[in-house]
């Protein structure tokens, strides 16, 4: 808006003119303009960054540049110098390290899908384990807060009002879950057909 405001601000200030409304004399005072313009960038920077940290799959570690020892040793596990890592992981990161194999499916991947796919089955790794699993519930931004609030209003509405809350607590987990079921496996072994 305050964009278009800025590439209409000769016909704003013109209509203003017209219809003898106050603040047409803004439109010509540069200092004003000035300040316009900056509000204007300053908001697009922010729009742009608030596009980028939206999705259900940012971390925090995908907004933090730096982001201290402890989202380093998650983000970049196999190339952080060990005695940078926290000392109660600094042994596991020395394993991880060591293993080549480890190291060529880091290059590969992502960080999240190495820990998901790699790390997590080995299960030789606890301590780190559970480092990750501490940084990966932080939330990266306010996207699925955000999302599954619009959610809830929308399923407990005035026409639901007699919704409970542990009924409000299964819709809201099944609507924003992305498991999908495996129907295989509930309809194997069901009678689809009562007998007599």
């Amino acid at each position: 808006m305050l964009s278009r405001l800025c590439d209409l601000q000769q016909e704003i200030a013109n209509l203003l003119r017209q219809k003898n409304l106050p603040r047409a004399d803004q439109f010509s005072d540069p200092r004003w303009l000035a300040r316009l313009a900056l509000l204007t960038d300053i908001t697009a920077h922010l729009n742009a960054l608030d596009m980028m940290l939206q999705g259900k799959n940012i971390l925090v570690t995908d907004m933090s540049q730096g982001g201290g020892c402890g989202l380093q040793a998650f983000h970049c596990s196999l190339s952080l110098p060990v005695e940078d890592a926290p000392a109660s992981l600094q042994m596991e990161l020395v394993e991880l390290q060591c293993n080549d194999e480890m190291k060529a499916k880091f290059r590969t991947s992502s960080p999240f899908s190495f820990f998901c796919d790699i790390v997590l089955p080995s299960n030789n790794f606890q301590k780190y384990i559970a480092h990750v699993q501490r940084i990966v519930t932080m939330f990266g931004s306010t996207y699925c807060c955000e999302q599954l609030f619009s959610k809830m209003k929308y399923t407990k509405s005035h026409l639901r009002s007699q919704l409970s809350d542990h009924h409000l607590n299964d819709i809201l987990l099944l609507s924003t879950s992305t498991i999908e079921p495996d129907m295989e496996i509930f309809l194997h072994g069901k009678q689809h057909q009562k007998s007599h």
